[in-house]
């Protein structure tokens, strides 16, 4: 409403972490999962805490971490492109808050998170696909609702469905196809079975639904066809990423 404070807004994004050095300051439970998210996005790790969770305590025997057995040091969130502050101490996320922000480097505090300047959306994946929410810190707690709503109906099968159309992505561009016909396959795609074989458990049907599609757009296994000479361009592809 006019004359209201204006809200906060959050510009979401997806960031490539793979090989990136991050820290996390805290390896209790806050730490162990915001761990684990960082390992599974390809990050490289380090812990810093004078103790750790057992779940970190594994991480590290696996050497999926580099574990700094020890306090934080002032002015060392500079040396990382991300960091999350979880000791668990006040002024410890205080002063690491500082360090990173002072160095221009990302960071999100787990305890205030507007000491930060990152917050993390409440998320899930199925697969190649993630599905976040956002509140701009103003209600975590209506984030986490709305995330379990979205839960149910984005089940568990979109995430194989997911990989089948990013497979078919790979193929259709490989073989030539336009990106305009390569989205008027992906809807054929998205109206098929295939979901719906997906979540019956029915795996060789899904995959038999993709096949017979792609064999349509001269995409299929069986090399060239009319189709797919009629579908090819000059190989320039204007739109690589819009499709």
């Amino acid at each position: 409403m006019t004359g209201e404070k204006e809200l906060r807004c959050d510009y979401l994004l997806a960031l490539d972490l793979r090989g990136l050095p991050v820290l996390v300051v805290g390896g209790g439970a806050v730490g162990a999962r915001k761990t684990e998210g960082l390992i599974q996005c390809g990050a490289r790790v380090t812990v810093v805490s004078p103790k750790l969770a057992p779940q970190l305590e594994r991480r590290v025997r696996e050497g999926a971490v580099r574990w700094e057995p020890r306090e934080y040091h002032v002015g060392e969130a500079g040396a990382y492109r991300l960091v999350f502050a979880a000791a668990g101490n006040p002024e410890v996320n205080r002063r690491v808050a500082e360090d990173a922000r002072a160095s221009g480097v990302w960071i999100n505090v787990a305890d205030r998170p507007e000491l930060g300047n990152l917050r993390v959306p409440a998320s899930f994946r199925r697969g190649p696909l993630t599905v976040a929410v956002s509140t701009a810190g103003g209600s975590p707690w209506l984030a986490q609702a709305f995330r379990k709503l979205l839960e149910e109906v984005i089940d568990p099968a979109y995430g194989p469905f997911v990989e089948q159309m990013v497979e078919a992505r790979q193929r259709l561009r490989a073989a030539g196809v336009g990106v305009s016909e390569r989205r008027e396959a992906f809807a054929e795609i998205w109206r098929s079975q295939a979901l719906d074989r997906w979540r019956s458990g029915d795996a060789p049907g899904a995959k038999a639904v993709l096949e017979a599609i792609l064999e349509r757009w001269g995409a299929g296994d069986h090399g060239d066809s009319a189709d797919r000479i009629a579908k090819k361009r000059s190989g320039h592809d204007p739109d690589p990423l819009g499709d």
